[in-house]
C-alpha cells in the first residue's frame, strides 16, 4: 500500500524463487477471485485468464467509462 516501499522488491526481481512463488501467489488468489465469481454471479471463468478488475468505485471519468463501457462490449460479445 505504501509505494514509496516497492525499491526493497528490487533484489527479488531476478530470484527465480521469489517469482515463483510470487507467480503462485497471483494464481491462488484469481482462483479465489473465480471461485467468488461463480457463487456470487453464477459464470465459471477459468483463473489461469487475464483479469480487468476495477477495484475503486467508477467516477464520471471518461477514461474509467470507456474502458467499463469496452469490458461489457467484450463480455457480450464472448457470451454471443
Amino acid at each position: 500500500t505504501d509505494l514509496s516501499q516497492i525499491e526493497k522488491l528490487r533484489p527479488f526481481a531476478d530470484d527465480e524463487k521469489a517469482r515463483r512463488e510470487f507467480m503462485q501467489i497471483k494464481y491462488e488468489n484469481k482462483v479465489r477471485l473465480a471461485k467468488y465469481i461463480k457463487e456470487h454471479n453464477g459464470i465459471e471463468v477459468d483463473p489461469r485468464s487475464i483479469f480487468d478488475v476495477q477495484v475503486k468505485r467508477l467516477h464520471e471519468y471518461k477514461r474509467q467509462l470507456l474502458n467499463i463501457l469496452h469490458i461489457m462490449y467484450l463480455y457480450n460479445q464472448i457470451k454471443e
